[in-house]
């Protein structure tokens, strides 16, 4: 039986079936590409990687599936990142019996350096983990893997939210949307992102995702519903546009 329990007040999955904590989108380094761009922010690698190891033992998780973008830049490393990146694997095993990477598409070069390390490097394609398909979402998966569940990050999904004097913030949250087409009968879960400083605003109109699913029109985006990570309900995201100034 194929089930996920997302870690209330965090952006992380817990597979009880299969003992794993799933973390997607930790973008190390982004910080260093930020200060590039004239925003200087002080590296946040030790407490991601600190909250994710404090959610492990609190689920009890003995496996932990890296769900792509593990790095922020694209090819190879900025200066800095490569000794952030292996503090951050060298602590997670450490923690974990089992680290299992899938790769996204900012993870150019990760392969080469876990290979001293007790981490498995899987395809990006994905891989069935306890009748539940895990990968980043931007590769699509082979029709072997595809259970009823598919799990992916990529998305980096953020809510706008306006009160009644009109003050807006934005707020990480998940994605669940039923699949359509050869995919019916299926199940999206597009996970918020460990990183903080980015993402997409998914209910602006029309939303443009980045997974493979919404891309190819597999995705009921129709019928999506948000969730807050202390796990409030915000109803289907068509419900959820942000009306602009002017709008009655």
């Amino acid at each position: 039986m194929s089930r996920i329990a997302p870690v209330v007040g965090t952006p992380y999955l817990f597979l009880p079936q299969a003992s794993a904590l799933v973390v997607a989108d930790l973008h190390i380094g982004i910080e260093a590409a930020l200060h590039l761009e004239g925003v200087h922010l002080p590296s946040s690698t030790k407490k991601k990687v600190e909250d994710a190891i404090k959610a492990g033992k609190r689920c009890g998780a003995e496996t932990l599936y890296l769900l792509g973008d593990v790095k922020h830049t694209v090819a190879g490393f900025s200066p800095g990142e490569l000794k952030e990146v292996l503090y951050a694997l060298e602590r997670f095993t450490e923690e974990f019996d089992r680290v299992y990477i899938i790769p996204g598409n900012h993870d150019g070069g990760l392969s080469d350096v876990t290979l001293n390390l007790d981490i498995v490097y899987l395809k990006a394609r994905g891989v069935l983990v306890g009748g539940v398909t895990l990968l980043h979402g931007h590769a699509m998966p082979p029709p072997d893997i595809l259970g009823n569940l598919i799990v992916v990050g990529h998305d980096h999904p953020r809510v706008l939210l306006r009160d009644s004097l009109g003050i807006s913030t934005t707020k990480r949250c998940w994605m669940k949307a039923p699949l359509k087409g050869e995919l019916s009968g299926k199940k999206l879960v597009i996970m918020p992102p460990a990183e903080r400083h980015s993402g997409q605003i998914v209910n602006e109109h029309p939303p443009q995702l980045l997974n493979i699913f919404f891309r190819r029109g597999l995705m009921d985006i129709k019928k999506a519903e948000i969730f807050l990570l202390d796990g409030t309900y915000l109803g289907y995201l068509h419900q959820l546009v942000p009306r602009r100034s002017g709008d009655r």
